[in-house]
Protein backbone atom coordinates (compact mmCIF):
# COMPACT_ATOMS: atom_id res chain seq x y z
CA UNK A 1 0.00 0.00 0.00
CA UNK A 2 1.30 3.37 -0.93
CA UNK A 3 1.99 5.92 1.78
CA UNK A 4 -0.63 8.32 0.42
CA UNK A 5 -3.28 5.58 0.53
CA UNK A 6 -2.41 4.82 4.15
CA UNK A 7 -2.77 8.46 5.09
CA UNK A 8 -6.18 8.68 3.40
CA UNK A 9 -7.41 5.52 5.16
CA UNK A 10 -6.19 6.82 8.52
CA UNK A 11 -8.07 10.09 8.06
CA UNK A 12 -11.22 8.19 7.08
CA UNK A 13 -10.89 5.95 10.15
CA UNK A 14 -10.46 8.93 12.45
CA UNK A 15 -13.53 10.60 10.98
CA UNK A 16 -15.58 7.43 11.40
CA UNK A 17 -14.37 7.12 15.02
CA UNK A 18 -15.22 10.75 15.82
CA UNK A 19 -18.66 10.45 14.24
CA UNK A 20 -19.28 7.23 16.17
CA UNK A 21 -18.27 8.86 19.46
CA UNK A 22 -20.53 11.83 18.70
CA UNK A 23 -23.46 9.51 17.97
CA UNK A 24 -22.81 7.55 21.20
CA UNK A 25 -22.67 10.73 23.29
CA UNK A 26 -25.84 12.12 21.72
CA UNK A 27 -27.59 8.78 22.22
CA UNK A 28 -26.51 8.65 25.91
CA UNK A 29 -27.79 12.13 26.71
CA UNK A 30 -31.00 11.49 24.79
CA UNK A 31 -31.55 8.28 26.75
CA UNK A 32 -30.81 9.83 30.14
CA UNK A 33 -33.17 12.73 29.45
CA UNK A 34 -35.98 10.70 27.91
CA UNK A 35 -35.89 7.57 30.03
CA UNK A 36 -34.10 8.55 33.27
CA UNK A 37 -35.50 11.95 34.16
CA UNK A 38 -34.22 13.75 37.25
CA UNK A 39 -36.45 12.90 40.24
CA UNK A 40 -38.91 15.57 41.35
CA UNK A 41 -38.99 16.88 44.95
CA UNK A 42 -42.17 14.85 45.53
CA UNK A 43 -40.34 11.68 44.48
CA UNK A 44 -37.29 12.53 46.62
CA UNK A 45 -39.30 13.42 49.74
CA UNK A 46 -41.35 10.26 49.93
CA UNK A 47 -42.88 9.47 53.36
CA UNK A 48 -42.38 6.02 54.86
CA UNK A 49 -45.33 6.20 57.32
CA UNK A 50 -43.25 4.04 59.65
CA UNK A 51 -45.26 4.79 62.81
CA UNK A 52 -48.55 3.59 61.34
CA UNK A 53 -51.85 5.46 61.47
CA UNK A 54 -51.91 8.22 64.10
CA UNK A 55 -55.01 8.69 66.21
CA UNK A 56 -55.61 12.46 66.27
CA UNK A 57 -58.42 12.21 68.84
CA UNK A 58 -55.73 12.74 71.51
CA UNK A 59 -55.20 16.33 70.37
CA UNK A 60 -56.56 18.52 73.21
CA UNK A 61 -59.79 20.33 72.43
CA UNK A 62 -61.54 22.98 74.53
CA UNK A 63 -65.32 22.73 73.90
CA UNK A 64 -66.24 26.28 72.98
CA UNK A 65 -68.90 27.59 70.62
CA UNK A 66 -67.22 29.37 67.73
CA UNK A 67 -68.60 32.11 65.46
CA UNK A 68 -70.10 31.07 62.13
CA UNK A 69 -67.21 32.58 60.19
CA UNK A 70 -63.51 32.59 61.07
CA UNK A 71 -61.24 34.95 59.16
CA UNK A 72 -58.08 33.25 57.88
CA UNK A 73 -55.30 35.05 56.01
CA UNK A 74 -53.70 34.14 52.71
CA UNK A 75 -51.20 31.34 53.48
CA UNK A 76 -48.36 33.40 52.01
CA UNK A 77 -48.80 36.05 54.72
CA UNK A 78 -48.11 33.56 57.53
CA UNK A 79 -44.41 33.62 58.33
CA UNK A 80 -43.50 29.93 58.35
CA UNK A 81 -41.14 27.73 56.38
CA UNK A 82 -42.45 24.16 56.47
CA UNK A 83 -40.43 21.11 55.45
CA UNK A 84 -41.78 18.63 52.89
CA UNK A 85 -41.80 15.84 55.51
CA UNK A 86 -41.95 15.73 59.30
CA UNK A 87 -40.53 13.20 61.74
CA UNK A 88 -42.68 11.28 64.22
CA UNK A 89 -41.04 9.77 67.31
CA UNK A 90 -41.83 6.66 69.32
CA UNK A 91 -42.06 6.94 73.13
CA UNK A 92 -40.50 3.83 74.69
CA UNK A 93 -42.33 2.02 77.51
CA UNK A 94 -41.61 3.45 80.95
CA UNK A 95 -40.37 0.96 83.51
CA UNK A 96 -38.41 0.87 86.72
CA UNK A 97 -34.77 -0.17 86.64
CA UNK A 98 -32.26 -1.17 89.29
CA UNK A 99 -31.10 2.46 89.42
CA UNK A 100 -34.58 4.01 89.74
CA UNK A 101 -34.71 4.01 93.53
CA UNK A 102 -31.20 5.43 93.95
CA UNK A 103 -31.91 8.18 91.37
CA UNK A 104 -35.09 9.17 93.24
CA UNK A 105 -33.17 9.22 96.52
CA UNK A 106 -30.42 11.36 95.01
CA UNK A 107 -33.05 13.83 93.80
CA UNK A 108 -34.56 13.93 97.31
CA UNK A 109 -31.12 14.54 98.83
CA UNK A 110 -30.42 17.40 96.38
CA UNK A 111 -33.74 18.96 97.40
CA UNK A 112 -32.81 18.78 101.09
CA UNK A 113 -34.74 15.66 102.19
CA UNK A 114 -33.48 12.63 104.04
CA UNK A 115 -33.06 10.21 101.11
CA UNK A 116 -34.19 7.29 103.25
CA UNK A 117 -37.14 9.06 104.87
CA UNK A 118 -39.77 8.29 102.26
CA UNK A 119 -43.09 6.50 102.22
CA UNK A 120 -44.83 4.67 99.38
CA UNK A 121 -48.50 5.69 99.06
CA UNK A 122 -48.71 3.36 96.04
CA UNK A 123 -46.33 0.91 94.30
CA UNK A 124 -44.94 3.45 91.82
CA UNK A 125 -44.70 6.55 94.04
CA UNK A 126 -42.02 7.60 96.55
CA UNK A 127 -43.13 10.42 98.85
CA UNK A 128 -40.99 12.72 101.00
CA UNK A 129 -42.52 15.21 103.44
CA UNK A 130 -40.83 17.97 105.42
CA UNK A 131 -43.54 19.17 107.79
CA UNK A 132 -41.37 21.80 109.47
CA UNK A 133 -40.79 23.68 106.23
CA UNK A 134 -43.99 22.58 104.52
CA UNK A 135 -42.31 20.86 101.60
CA UNK A 136 -43.46 17.82 99.61
CA UNK A 137 -41.68 15.70 96.98
CA UNK A 138 -43.49 13.04 94.96
CA UNK A 139 -41.47 10.90 92.56
CA UNK A 140 -43.13 8.53 90.10
CA UNK A 141 -40.66 5.69 89.92
CA UNK A 142 -42.04 4.38 86.64
CA UNK A 143 -40.56 7.27 84.65
CA UNK A 144 -38.87 9.45 87.33
CA UNK A 145 -41.33 12.29 86.80
CA UNK A 146 -41.75 14.33 89.96
CA UNK A 147 -43.53 17.20 91.65
CA UNK A 148 -41.92 19.32 94.36
CA UNK A 149 -43.88 22.04 96.14
CA UNK A 150 -44.48 24.01 99.31
CA UNK A 151 -47.76 23.71 101.20
CA UNK A 152 -50.05 26.80 101.12
CA UNK A 153 -49.17 27.97 104.64
CA UNK A 154 -45.49 28.26 103.60
CA UNK A 155 -45.98 30.48 100.56
CA UNK A 156 -44.02 33.76 100.45
CA UNK A 157 -45.79 36.77 101.95
CA UNK A 158 -47.16 39.33 99.51
CA UNK A 159 -45.73 41.45 98.12
CA UNK A 160 -42.77 39.16 97.51
CA UNK A 161 -39.91 41.64 97.28
CA UNK A 162 -37.38 38.92 96.41
CA UNK A 163 -38.93 38.03 93.04
CA UNK A 164 -36.41 37.96 90.17
CA UNK A 165 -36.85 40.22 87.14
CA UNK A 166 -38.72 38.53 84.29
CA UNK A 167 -35.68 38.48 81.93
CA UNK A 168 -33.46 36.90 84.60
CA UNK A 169 -36.00 34.19 85.39
CA UNK A 170 -35.19 32.18 82.27
CA UNK A 171 -31.49 31.76 82.99
CA UNK A 172 -32.20 31.20 86.68
CA UNK A 173 -34.61 28.37 85.84
CA UNK A 174 -32.03 26.68 83.60
CA UNK A 175 -29.44 26.97 86.37
CA UNK A 176 -31.86 25.31 88.80
CA UNK A 177 -32.38 22.46 86.36
CA UNK A 178 -28.63 22.11 86.10
CA UNK A 179 -28.40 21.88 89.91
CA UNK A 180 -30.84 18.96 89.75
CA UNK A 181 -28.81 17.24 87.04
CA UNK A 182 -31.67 17.21 84.52
CA UNK A 183 -30.55 19.93 82.12
CA UNK A 184 -29.93 18.92 78.50
CA UNK A 185 -29.12 20.73 75.26
CA UNK A 186 -32.76 20.28 74.23
CA UNK A 187 -33.85 22.31 77.27
CA UNK A 188 -31.15 24.95 76.87
CA UNK A 189 -32.25 25.52 73.26
CA UNK A 190 -35.95 25.11 73.99
CA UNK A 191 -38.83 27.57 73.97
CA UNK A 192 -39.35 29.33 77.31
CA UNK A 193 -42.56 31.02 78.50
CA UNK A 194 -42.66 33.16 81.65
CA UNK A 195 -45.65 34.12 83.82
CA UNK A 196 -45.91 35.92 87.19
CA UNK A 197 -48.23 33.75 89.30
CA UNK A 198 -50.04 33.65 92.59
CA UNK A 199 -51.34 30.52 94.33
CA UNK A 200 -54.77 29.48 95.52
CA UNK A 201 -53.88 26.49 97.64
CA UNK A 202 -51.36 24.61 95.51
CA UNK A 203 -52.80 25.79 92.16
CA UNK A 204 -50.99 28.57 90.26
CA UNK A 205 -52.82 31.40 88.49
CA UNK A 206 -51.35 34.07 86.25
CA UNK A 207 -51.33 37.68 87.39
CA UNK A 208 -50.35 40.80 85.52
CA UNK A 209 -49.17 42.56 88.69
CA UNK A 210 -45.85 41.52 90.24
CA UNK A 211 -47.06 42.93 93.55
CA UNK A 212 -49.64 40.08 93.62
CA UNK A 213 -47.21 37.34 92.57
CA UNK A 214 -45.84 34.63 94.85
CA UNK A 215 -43.44 33.41 92.16
CA UNK A 216 -42.35 33.57 88.54
CA UNK A 217 -43.38 30.49 86.57
CA UNK A 218 -41.00 29.38 83.82
CA UNK A 219 -42.40 26.82 81.37
CA UNK A 220 -39.76 25.09 79.24
CA UNK A 221 -40.58 23.29 76.00
CA UNK A 222 -37.58 21.19 74.88
CA UNK A 223 -36.46 21.49 71.29
CA UNK A 224 -36.82 18.50 68.96
CA UNK A 225 -35.66 17.92 65.37
CA UNK A 226 -38.73 18.19 63.14
CA UNK A 227 -36.95 17.28 59.89
CA UNK A 228 -33.43 17.30 58.46
CA UNK A 229 -31.63 16.48 55.23
CA UNK A 230 -28.43 17.32 53.29
CA UNK A 231 -28.71 19.73 50.35
CA UNK A 232 -26.92 17.27 48.05
CA UNK A 233 -30.01 15.06 47.74
CA UNK A 234 -31.69 17.84 45.75
CA UNK A 235 -29.03 17.34 43.05
CA UNK A 236 -29.68 13.63 42.53
CA UNK A 237 -29.65 12.62 38.87
CA UNK A 238 -31.72 9.54 39.55
CA UNK A 239 -33.49 7.86 42.45
CA UNK A 240 -32.82 4.14 42.68
CA UNK A 241 -34.53 3.59 46.04
CA UNK A 242 -36.46 5.64 48.66
CA UNK A 243 -34.27 7.81 50.88
CA UNK A 244 -34.25 6.96 54.59
CA UNK A 245 -34.48 10.48 56.02
CA UNK A 246 -34.71 9.19 59.60
CA UNK A 247 -30.92 8.77 59.67
CA UNK A 248 -30.48 12.54 59.41
CA UNK A 249 -32.32 13.23 62.69
CA UNK A 250 -29.07 12.63 64.59
CA UNK A 251 -26.67 14.16 62.06
CA UNK A 252 -25.41 17.70 61.60
CA UNK A 253 -26.94 18.28 58.17
CA UNK A 254 -27.30 21.39 55.99
CA UNK A 255 -31.06 21.75 56.51
CA UNK A 256 -32.58 21.28 59.97
CA UNK A 257 -36.10 22.21 61.04
CA UNK A 258 -37.04 22.32 64.73
CA UNK A 259 -40.20 22.00 66.77
CA UNK A 260 -40.92 22.31 70.49
CA UNK A 261 -42.55 19.71 72.73
CA UNK A 262 -45.85 20.56 74.39
CA UNK A 263 -48.24 18.62 76.61
CA UNK A 264 -51.63 20.35 76.34
CA UNK A 265 -51.48 24.13 76.28
CA UNK A 266 -49.34 25.61 73.49
CA UNK A 267 -47.20 27.47 76.05
CA UNK A 268 -46.87 24.58 78.49
CA UNK A 269 -43.93 22.21 78.48
CA UNK A 270 -43.07 19.05 80.39
CA UNK A 271 -41.01 21.12 82.85
CA UNK A 272 -42.41 23.99 84.92
CA UNK A 273 -40.30 25.81 87.50
CA UNK A 274 -41.69 28.36 89.98
CA UNK A 275 -39.01 30.78 91.25
CA UNK A 276 -39.51 32.73 94.45
CA UNK A 277 -36.16 34.59 94.86
CA UNK A 278 -32.69 35.19 93.45
CA UNK A 279 -30.29 33.86 96.07
CA UNK A 280 -28.71 31.54 93.45
CA UNK A 281 -29.48 28.66 95.80
CA UNK A 282 -31.69 25.78 94.70
CA UNK A 283 -33.66 25.37 97.95
CA UNK A 284 -34.13 29.08 98.66
CA UNK A 285 -35.09 30.04 95.12
CA UNK A 286 -37.47 27.20 94.21
CA UNK A 287 -41.11 27.26 95.27
CA UNK A 288 -42.38 24.49 93.02
CA UNK A 289 -41.18 22.17 90.24
CA UNK A 290 -43.18 19.92 87.93
CA UNK A 291 -41.00 17.75 85.72
CA UNK A 292 -41.89 15.00 83.24
CA UNK A 293 -38.79 13.50 81.60
CA UNK A 294 -39.16 13.55 77.83
CA UNK A 295 -38.48 10.08 76.43
CA UNK A 296 -38.27 9.12 72.77
CA UNK A 297 -36.41 6.68 70.60
CA UNK A 298 -33.81 7.72 68.06
CA UNK A 299 -33.95 7.60 65.14
CA UNK A 300 -37.61 8.62 64.61
CA UNK A 301 -40.04 5.82 63.82
CA UNK A 302 -41.32 7.42 60.63
CA UNK A 303 -41.64 10.31 58.21
CA UNK A 304 -44.98 11.80 57.10
CA UNK A 305 -46.01 14.23 54.41
CA UNK A 306 -46.42 17.74 55.82
CA UNK A 307 -49.97 19.06 55.69
CA UNK A 308 -50.13 22.14 53.49
CA UNK A 309 -50.85 25.34 55.38
CA UNK A 310 -53.95 26.06 53.22
CA UNK A 311 -55.34 22.67 54.32
CA UNK A 312 -54.78 23.55 57.97
CA UNK A 313 -56.57 26.88 57.48
CA UNK A 314 -59.42 25.06 55.76
CA UNK A 315 -59.80 22.76 58.80
CA UNK A 316 -60.27 25.85 60.96
CA UNK A 317 -62.83 27.37 58.60
CA UNK A 318 -64.75 24.08 58.46
CA UNK A 319 -64.78 23.82 62.30
CA UNK A 320 -62.68 20.64 62.20
CA UNK A 321 -59.74 22.04 64.17
CA UNK A 322 -59.28 21.66 67.93
CA UNK A 323 -59.47 24.74 70.14
CA UNK A 324 -56.13 24.71 71.93
CA UNK A 325 -56.15 27.93 73.88
CA UNK A 326 -58.34 30.90 74.68
CA UNK A 327 -57.60 33.90 76.85
CA UNK A 328 -59.37 37.17 77.54
CA UNK A 329 -56.89 40.04 77.61
CA UNK A 330 -55.56 40.33 81.16
CA UNK A 331 -56.95 36.90 82.07
CA UNK A 332 -55.33 33.73 83.39
CA UNK A 333 -53.11 31.76 80.99
CA UNK A 334 -52.18 29.11 83.54
CA UNK A 335 -55.62 28.01 84.73
CA UNK A 336 -58.28 29.76 82.64
CA UNK A 337 -61.90 29.32 83.68
CA UNK A 338 -63.55 28.34 80.40
CA UNK A 339 -67.02 28.38 81.95
CA UNK A 340 -66.76 32.16 82.29
CA UNK A 341 -65.60 32.78 78.69
CA UNK A 342 -68.25 34.95 76.96
CA UNK A 343 -69.60 34.05 73.53
CA UNK A 344 -66.90 34.45 70.89
CA UNK A 345 -68.15 36.75 68.13
CA UNK A 346 -65.10 37.09 65.90
CA UNK A 347 -61.79 35.29 65.26
CA UNK A 348 -58.94 36.22 62.93
CA UNK A 349 -55.86 34.02 62.51
CA UNK A 350 -52.48 35.71 62.10
CA UNK A 351 -49.72 33.30 63.19
CA UNK A 352 -48.69 29.65 62.87
CA UNK A 353 -45.98 27.44 64.36
CA UNK A 354 -45.11 23.74 64.60
CA UNK A 355 -45.31 22.07 68.01
CA UNK A 356 -44.80 18.44 68.96
CA UNK A 357 -47.53 16.86 71.07
CA UNK A 358 -46.26 14.44 73.72
CA UNK A 359 -48.80 11.59 73.74
CA UNK A 360 -47.67 8.93 76.21
CA UNK A 361 -51.18 7.52 76.76
CA UNK A 362 -52.72 6.41 73.48
CA UNK A 363 -50.41 6.57 70.45
CA UNK A 364 -47.22 6.57 72.54
CA UNK A 365 -45.82 8.99 70.01
CA UNK A 366 -44.46 12.52 69.79
CA UNK A 367 -46.07 13.89 66.66
CA UNK A 368 -46.30 17.36 65.07
CA UNK A 369 -49.28 19.70 65.19
CA UNK A 370 -49.83 23.19 63.87
CA UNK A 371 -50.70 25.84 66.40
CA UNK A 372 -52.58 28.64 64.63
CA UNK A 373 -53.55 31.65 66.71
CA UNK A 374 -54.95 35.12 66.41
CA UNK A 375 -57.25 37.69 67.93
CA UNK A 376 -60.65 36.88 69.34
CA UNK A 377 -63.46 39.30 70.12
CA UNK A 378 -66.05 38.39 72.76
CA UNK A 379 -69.70 39.30 73.13
CA UNK A 380 -68.95 41.69 76.01
CA UNK A 381 -66.64 43.72 73.75
CA UNK A 382 -63.40 42.47 75.26
CA UNK A 383 -60.63 41.04 73.10
CA UNK A 384 -58.19 38.23 73.63
CA UNK A 385 -56.32 35.36 72.01
CA UNK A 386 -57.69 32.18 70.48
CA UNK A 387 -55.57 29.33 69.16
CA UNK A 388 -56.25 26.09 67.28
CA UNK A 389 -54.46 22.78 66.88
CA UNK A 390 -54.55 20.90 63.61
CA UNK A 391 -52.39 17.94 62.57
CA UNK A 392 -49.23 19.12 60.83
CA UNK A 393 -48.99 15.88 58.86
CA UNK A 394 -51.27 13.90 56.57
CA UNK A 395 -52.26 11.45 59.30
CA UNK A 396 -54.72 9.52 57.14
CA UNK A 397 -52.05 8.75 54.54
CA UNK A 398 -50.95 5.56 56.28
CA UNK A 399 -52.42 2.40 54.72
CA UNK A 400 -55.23 0.72 56.70
CA UNK A 401 -52.97 -2.25 57.44
CA UNK A 402 -50.30 -0.06 59.01
CA UNK A 403 -50.45 -0.20 62.76
CA UNK A 404 -47.98 1.02 65.37
CA UNK A 405 -45.41 -1.50 66.46
CA UNK A 406 -46.08 -3.16 69.84
CA UNK A 407 -44.66 -1.56 72.95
Amino acid sequence: MKLIDAVILTKVAIRVLLISLFVIIITYFAYTNLFTQKPTPTQIFSPDLGCGTIDTSVIPNIPLKLPNEIAVPAPSTLNIDVPPLLFVYRIPPASETFATKSKAQQLAKTLGFNPYGYTKPDPITMLWSDQNKGRILKVRTKDLSFEYYHTPEHLPKLPNLELPPIPKSKSLALNLLSSLGIITKEYQEGKIHVFPVYFKGTVAHETSALIQAHAIEVDIQPRIVAFAYPKKILKLKKLTHPIDFKQYATQNTDIIYHGYITLDFPHQGPTRIFIRSTHNELLKDTLKIIHIPVRYNLPPCGTYRTLDVPEALKLIQNKKASVAYVKIKGGDSINPDYKTIPQITNVSIDSIKILYLYDDKKNHLIFPVYYLSGEAVFADGKSGTLGFYTPAIEVNAAPPSATPSPH
